[in-house]
């Protein structure tokens, strides 16, 4: 699936594409880690891994690799700035990544695992459950240190996060506004903190209230639940009349 939709990205056909064309913004997927070789024009190759580890029997990747795609998104940035535009719009996609960010999550802020654990596009009671443990083992038998982002990423985290983390930090870098879209944006948000929140802007409230929790500046509270990437194109409409870029950083599940 990640494959299907990352070409598609590619092509200009997926949902996103057609909502970002109506808000007169462009679209470039940012391939960092799918775990299969992608194919056809309009996806930019920075693939650093095919996948990440699976995080219940060792680390998702290594310390180098993590900041290595910190890099990419810093790069990403700093040309989006680069070729005149005012805004960008962030988002990732990949299959079953709710998992990774709810284990970056309660790294990051110590919480507890089920506080931040959520069903993702609709896990049953059951499979809840076994998420919970499966990313409670992850930290305990990992440690993550909470006051070290790069090892948090690196142990639990993926290839998407990291690029939107070091997207968020490019931002900052280069004076380019931020909007943030999605669960797994909003952590990234957290993580790349130590460059302050001014020029981040959460799309919208929607129904998680994650944004508002991470103090991610002002917000459209429209109670809606939109899939990652999409949110900010009903935001980028009502807010910027200005052309954007909305880079998406790929990673494939845990296998």
């Amino acid at each position: 699936v990640t494959q299907i939709i990352t070409e598609n990205l590619g092509k200009g056909t997926s949902t996103v594409c057609h909502m970002a064309r109506a808000a007169g913004a462009d679209v470039i997927p940012v391939d960092i880690g799918v775990a299969s070789d992608i194919h056809g024009s309009g996806v930019v190759h920075r693939k650093i891994a095919r996948g990440t580890h699976n995080f219940a029997k060792q680390p998702a990747m290594s310390r180098d690799q993590a900041v290595q795609a910190i890099g990419v998104g810093i790069e990403t940035a700093l040309l989006c700035r680069q070729h005149g535009y005012d805004v960008v719009a962030t988002g990732e996609m990949g299959i079953g990544n709710t998992t990774s960010t709810a284990a970056v999550t309660a790294a990051l802020l110590h919480a507890p695992v089920e506080l931040v654990t959520g069903r993702g596009s609709g896990l049953t009671s059951e499979g809840l459950v076994r998420k919970i443990q499966v990313v409670t083992r992850a930290l305990e038998q990992w440690q993550p240190n909470q006051h070290d982002p790069i090892d948090i990423l690196s142990k639990v985290g993926g290839y998407d996060l990291c690029g939107l983390t070091g997207l968020f930090l490019g931002g900052a870098l280069c004076g380019l506004p931020m909007i943030i879209d999605g669960g797994g944006a909003v952590r990234r948000a957290v993580v790349s903190d130590c460059a302050r929140l001014s020029h981040r802007l959460a799309s919208h409230g929607g129904t998680g209230g994650r944004a508002a929790r991470a103090g991610a500046g002002r917000q459209a509270d429209n109670r809606r639940a939109h899939g990652a990437g999409r949110g900010h194109r009903c935001g980028a409409a009502v807010r910027y009349a200005g052309r954007c870029r909305f880079a998406v950083h790929q990673r494939q599940y845990v296998r």
